[in-house]
């Protein structure tokens, strides 16, 4: 009976090992999926990492090409008006005036054209000075109603309003000692600062 007893223990330990090297099997090949899934997501992250690192540098790359090209176009820009500004400079007064009499209505380019003159109370450029506060007294006139559209309020401690000059009040400036008036109208035609040559 002893020996029944042993032959069924061995029988039931080489079941044993039997289910424990399955169980080691199965284990060892998950430690394998798992492994090769990991090394996928380690590979698919680098790649993505390196693909953004890429499109980083292609974005930077092209900001700075365009900032270059923003800049040798703001040299040229510049160079140009150096140039024009030194010919004009030499223009005599009558011919200066004559061509701010031809650049009008473009109030902005004869303002240039008098900015740039040496002495602009020479005498041949009062002509052409008026003509130009003519047009530009026409332009500003010519701009008015479009100005009404969008023209607001100015509260009495000198503050701007929300509210329009032409409509409903009720409410503006309550909180800044009340309504002073209306944005005042424009007394010159905005036109971009003129930059004198070095």
């Amino acid at each position: 009976m002893a020996r029944k007893a042993v032959a069924g223990n061995q029988n039931l330990t080489r079941g044993q090992i039997a289910f424990y090297l399955g169980v080691v099997a199965v284990f060892a090949f998950l430690c394998w999926r798992v492994s090769a899934w990991w090394d996928g997501l380690g590979a698919e992250d680098a790649r993505r990492r390196n693909q953004d690192a890429a499109q980083q540098q292609q974005a930077q790359a092209e900001a700075t090409r365009q900032d270059d090209e923003r800049r040798a176009k703001a040299e040229r820009d510049r160079q140009q008006r150096i140039a024009v500004d030194a010919a004009e400079r030499a223009l005599s007064p009558e011919d200066r005036a004559k061509r701010m009499i031809a650049a009008l209505p473009d109030v902005c380019e004869a303002k240039r054209l008098l900015a740039t003159a040496p002495d602009v109370a020479a005498p041949g450029l009062s002509s052409a000075t008026v003509a130009m506060k003519a047009a530009e007294a026409k332009q500003l006139l010519a701009e008015r109603p479009d100005f009404d559209r969008s023209r607001g309020i100015v509260c009495a401690d000198g503050s701007g309003s929300d509210c329009m000059c032409s409509g409903s009040h009720r409410g503006c400036c309550s909180h800044h000692r009340g309504i002073a008036g209306c944005v005042p109208y424009p007394t010159e035609v905005a036109c971009p600062s003129v930059e004198q040559p070095p």
